[in-house]
């Protein structure tokens, strides 16, 4: 990657993380939905893995578990 003098700022303006900041990585999925399938809430999920209860309800929907509406 080329820099400008001195900087650690790419030359062209592009950064390779760039829009996957909300991506997880395949083992916290994993945790998530194994999490989904034993019943356990989005805030206990959101507290053993960190990853926050409303992305964590949009990985086990697309699992096909079913999310509990809130104060459902």
């Amino acid at each position: 990657m080329e820099t400008t003098s001195g900087t650690l700022t790419p030359a062209r303006g592009l950064v390779a993380s760039l829009g996957m900041a909300d991506v997880l990585g395949d083992e916290k999925k994993h945790q998530v939905i194994a999490l989904g399938r034993l019943g356990g809430t989005l805030r206990r999920t959101e507290q053993d893995t960190g990853v926050c209860r409303e992305k964590a309800s949009t990985y086990l929907k697309a699992a096909g578990i079913d999310v509990r509406p809130p104060g459902g």
